[in-house]
């Protein structure tokens, strides 16, 4: 549809879907973005969760994890399996998130999160995923992109936003919130990518199955990575990963503990 104006001398591009999902980003805080990933594969990362799951809890405890309310979430999943870093890493996102941040981003942080069926847990609060941040920018200068293993519906807990808050640097009145939050639908397979400092919530799962999504933060690595991790934390061999996906875990880029070893890190 043809959209009417008249005094306008500067107009934003509109001529691919990467441009309408950056107009989204940058206007909104948020777009929803198709990965194209097949069926076979979507159900073959339900069972690599399934097996994660298993393997974090026997890892960590589980009446550990629920006395930390840490139960519903699971830390770095692509330590356990290199499925999770082809979700991270996938071509519609990273062209997307490298359009904004260049080519010089990391993977920050990955977070598998349970909405629990007909249980409050700690992501129904509204947060950044910068938390404790309260500026703007005139870029993002990090995005998220929750994946959806199964659709994210009004009934199983969709993600609610507050759109345009990335552009504000304190947090709405209840008034303000509750007038203007919106809840985004999403299909299994799809990305509800995010700028970082769009505030965001989940919401009440009233379904009888849990709500799974699989949550990636990207930042350039001087924003401080959720996790330090080195290649003993892995379950599996880096050997098999792809080069670009090894520097995008961020391993290389660690702080130097003296000037001595930060010296040393400039020898080429």
């Amino acid at each position: 549809m043809h959209v009417d104006n008249y005094g306008v001398t500067e107009k934003a591009p509109s001529d691919t879907a990467l441009d309408s999902h950056l107009e989204r980003l940058f206007r909104n805080g948020y777009t929803v973005l198709d990965s194209n990933f097949n069926d076979q594969f979507l159900d073959n990362i339900n069972l690599k969760v399934k097996e994660a799951r298993q393997s974090y809890e026997l890892e960590h405890g589980i009446e550990f994890l629920k006395s930390i309310d840490e139960s519903y979430s699971l830390r770095a999943p692509f330590l356990y399996d290199p499925i999770f870093l082809e979700i991270a890493f996938n071509k519609n996102v990273m062209q997307l998130i490298s359009s904004i941040l260049g080519d010089g981003f990391i993977l920050n942080q990955q977070n598998l999160v349970i909405n629990p069926s007909g249980e409050k847990y700690n992501q129904l609060f509204w947060h950044r995923d910068l938390p404790y941040q309260h500026f703007t920018s005139s870029r993002p200068i990090a995005l998220n992109a929750l994946f959806c293993l199964v659709d994210f519906t009004a009934e199983n807990g969709s993600t609610a936003v507050l759109p345009s808050s990335h552009k504000h640097e304190s947090f709405p009145s209840e008034s303000f919130v509750r007038e203007t939050s919106l809840t985004v639908n999403a299909k299994r397979g799809q990305f509800i990518v995010m700028d970082a400092m769009t505030f965001h919530s989940g919401t009440m799962n009233n379904s009888a199955h849990e709500r799974v999504g699989l949550n990636n933060v990207y930042a350039p690595p001087i924003i401080k990575k959720q996790i330090e991790l080195n290649q003993s934390d892995f379950h599996y061999s880096l050997e098999s990963l792809p080069e670009n996906s090894k520097l995008k875990l961020g391993l290389n880029y660690v702080t130097a503990h003296n000037i001595s070893s930060y010296l040393k890190s400039r020898v080429k």
